[in-house]
């Protein structure tokens, strides 16, 4: 099943004055599971506490907390169940006290509210202050009857039911930080099954913490007690962490601040716990300093942000496993966010059960006094469903490798011991043609491609002399012993004088990988966003397409509609000659914009206006006349029932395929009255072009059998609709009689392949070299010195019957 992503839901819209700035996110959120309902529990400065029903996306319960209310972390909330099935929502908070500006130096205060599922008020029940400032809260429901605190140095307290200090892990000597913590059941935790002291739960915290220069994990259970179940350092370059995420399953996520993400996976041991790492991911498309996380399930992470281009929000769900995209959402922003730069944006995320994810996006701090003097923070909670496959598996992650490229940096792969020359330079060659196209300069791009493969050229071509110098070397003794030394004559042929060697490379070795990406980077989405694609065609594709190294689906979407909207038709003529991977529905398409082309063309000579196409010099741009592109196109490939759904598709209008029925009937008439060349040799010749580039012959019309196939298609699909249009009456009795003529004759025709097949084949081996039709000793043992020059990896061997 592949991961998909549904429309975001808004939960709730916040704007706050501008005197109530404060250093943090203007709005916290929180999620919660009753014993039938899902709650969000969202804390906003200078308002108050909103508990919403994530399954009616209404607001349950609320209270004012005044102007003055400033939030330490999300509020949290918990539903527990008391005498005669009774449910109650317990609703805690850590309020600064009195102050607009979150500090550690001041008082915090912890307060309960109660309320019955179903009423709408909020009762405060206990309130304390704080001895040791928090900066996260949490309420497990495995010990309902206890909190967990956090401070700013990873020091872990918990109050019980009424607000009374149960246990306090004991405070580190070392000066550390805290950069975030997670909570879990310690049920479902898997890194820390076995550590529970008994079945009545416990709760697994995970910290990531700083200390000195050095980031490290910290995992505790609590209990009863605080218990410390160990620590593993976590090695990643430098130390700046953005964001963090963790979960129940052990995958660890962390962001920093060159928008890399560095996966781990705690794995339990018997004194404590350690880390493995997954994979890397170096993210692109994104304004770093609003990107954050959120661990799933399994190995998945959401990864959110606001796009650089149209800095819409994007969401990406990775599979860090594997280190591919499963799938992604564009958001645009909200018109309460629109105004706001992208590097003003601040993101988070919390995962709730099942199939949805919290997503809060607000503005930042004020840059400065004047700014917050004359806007406030702006805040909106949403939650965007998904439906993403239960585990990580390879299945899923088959066929994501391009999806995952648009997203990724490329990453500068240096040489190897063992790694050929010409191979060293192409992802630093990649890169440059990316940054030039991305920048806007496809001129810069092409002028690098080019005067790379230039010099990679030489440089395998002077590798493979070397190689072949090298093996003649070696052979030069053996064939002396042998006597095949010098200019020997042959008995049966011409003089032996002349030695192939075989199988030395002298091409440059491009690899399908390296071509998707190249492809991706010059036809892709960065493309075709920046530059001028009016005034520049990349020469880049016609050289690969020419050379028959791509196919049409080397990227995701086909490199046909990239052309076609490019114009780009030199390339396009290459594409339908060289590959054989272009779906009907892509020609049919390609076909109807030809000839509404020619039919604009037309139309404007018959108004005796300018004709822009003639008055301007030979470009591929202009395009090529539609009979060259119908020629291609029933050349091409194709099968009978697609092709016939195809053309009922995009030709609605009867006057285009008027045109295509007009041209066909001319060409079928002309190739009628061609004459066949009854000399063997010259069938022989004709024999030879059997691939479909050669289908469209020397003088640019397609083979009979060919035109019959294609009219008759096109009859089928369109017929009951041009019996409806007048002007269609004549060519249609022009086409039906010419092809009721050459059916049987095609028919007839066919049946002579099987009775001239071997004469056709005898004039075939007629025509070989003589060094490949003598036989004899001598031409075995010519063939064994032939097979000590195979010095690749497999060899190729002939068999004369």
């Amino acid at each position: 099943m592949a991961a998909t992503f549904g429309d975001p839901l808004t939960l709730a819209k916040h704007e706050i004055s501008p005197k109530k700035a404060y250093d943090l996110a203007p709005v916290f959120a929180s999620y919660s599971k009753g014993l039938k309902t899902e709650y969000a529990t969202t804390g906003v400065h200078a308002e108050g506490i909103n508990i919403i029903d994530l399954t009616s996306l209404q607001t349950e319960a609320a209270t004012l907390l005044g102007p003055d209310a400033s939030f330490a972390c999300p509020p949290v909330t918990r539903v527990i169940e008391k005498e005669q099935a009774e449910r109650i929502r317990q609703t805690y908070a850590i309020l600064n006290s009195e102050t607009r500006r979150a500090s550690a130096k001041r008082p915090q205060t912890l307060s309960l509210w109660s309320s019955n599922e179903g009423l709408a008020s909020l009762e405060q029940v206990h309130s304390v202050t704080l001895a040791t400032p928090a900066v996260a809260l949490y309420a497990p429901d495995s010990i309902p009857d206890k909190v967990v605190l956090i401070s700013s140095e990873g020091t872990i307290t918990t109050y019980d039911s009424k607000l009374q200090k149960s246990d306090q892990e004991s405070s580190s000597s070392e000066s550390r930080k805290l950069v975030n913590s997670f909570v879990f059941d310690s049920a479902h935790c898997k890194f820390a099954r076995g550590k529970s002291p008994s079945v009545s739960g416990a709760a697994i915290v995970v910290t990531v913490l700083k200390r000195r220069n050095e980031v490290y994990l910290g995992v505790s259970l609590v209990g009863q007690h605080v218990e410390t179940v160990g620590e593993a350092p976590i090695q990643i370059p430098g130390n700046e962490i953005l964001s963090a995420s963790c979960n129940a399953d052990g995958c660890l996520a962390l962001l920093d601040s060159n928008g890399s993400i560095f996966s781990f996976m705690i794995e339990p041991q018997n004194n404590g716990i350690a880390l493995s790492s997954l994979e890397t991911l170096a993210l692109r498309g994104i304004t770093t300093s609003s990107m954050s996380l959120c661990c799933l399930e399994s190995t998945h992470v959401l990864v959110t942000g606001v796009e650089v281009v149209n800095s819409d929000i994007v969401v990406l769900l990775w599979d860090v496993q594997f280190g591919v995209l499963l799938a992604e959402k564009k958001i645009v922003r909200p018109p309460l966010l629109s105004a706001i730069p992208a590097n003003r944006l601040q993101l988070s995320m919390t995962f709730c059960d099942g199939n949805q994810t919290l997503l809060n996006v607000s503005s930042a701090k004020p840059s400065n006094k004047k700014e917050a003097s004359t806007s406030g923070p702006k805040a909106i909670t949403m939650i965007i469903p998904h439906s993403i496959q239960v585990g990580s598996s390879l299945a899923s992650a088959i066929g994501r490798a391009k999806a995952s490229e648009n997203w990724l940096r490329p990453v500068n792969i240096h040489s190897t011991s063992g790694s050929t020359p010409h191979k060293d330079g192409r992802e630093v060659m990649l890169e440059s043609v990316t940054n030039a196209i991305e920048s806007g300069q496809p001129e810069v791009a092409d002028k690098l491609f080019f005067e790379w493969e230039a010099e990679q050229k030489a440089v395998v071509k002077a590798l493979a002399k070397e190689e072949a110098k090298r093996q003649m070397a070696a052979l030069a003794p053996k064939r002396a012993i042998n006597g095949h030394a010098g200019g020997s004559e042959s008995e049966d042929g011409p003089p032996d004088t002349k030695i192939t060697v075989r199988h030395v490379h002298n091409q440059i070795d491009w690899g399908h990988s390296f071509l998707a990406k190249l492809m991706q980077a010059v036809l892709g989405p960065t493309g075709t966003r920046s530059g001028s694609p009016t005034t520049f065609l990349s020469k880049i594709p016609a050289y690969f397409l020419e050379r028959k190294l791509v196919s049409n689906q080397i990227i995701e979407g086909g490199i046909l509609k990239v052309l076609q909207e490019r114009g780009d038709w030199l390339s396009i003529r290459w594409l339908l000659r060289n590959t054989v991977d272009v779906s009907e529905d892509h020609l049919m398409a390609l076909l109807l914009h030809s000839v509404h082309l020619y039919r604009q063309r037309s139309k404007t000579k018959q108004d005796n206006t300018m004709d822009v196409d003639e008055s301007s010099p030979v470009n591929v741009r202009v395009p090529f006349p539609v009979t060259q592109v119908l020629g291609h196109v029933i050349a091409y490939p194709t099968s009978a029932p697609p092709l016939r759904l195809a053309i009922r598709q995009h030709f609605t209008e009867m006057e285009d395929v008027i045109v295509l029925i007009e041209t066909v009937n001319s060409w079928i008439s002309e190739s009628a009255n061609k004459t066949l060349a009854l000399k063997l040799g010259d069938i022989n010749e004709e024999l030879k072009r059997e691939s479909h580039e050669k289908a469209v012959e020397r003088d640019g019309l397609p083979r009979l059998d060919l035109l019959v196939s294609f009219g008759t298609c096109l009859l089928d699909a369109l017929l009951l609709n041009l019996l409806q249009y007048r002007r269609a009456h004549r060519p249609l009795r022009i086409m039906a009689k010419r092809l009721a003529s050459h059916l049987p004759y095609l028919e007839n025709l066919d049946r002579l392949r099987g009775p001239l097949e071997p004469f056709v084949q005898a004039d075939r081996l007629s025509r070989r070299p003589w060094e490949e039709r003598r036989k004899g000793p001598k031409a075995r043992t010519q063939k064994d010195d032939n097979y000590e020059l195979n010095v690749n990896q497999y060899q190729v061997e002939e068999f004369f019957v």
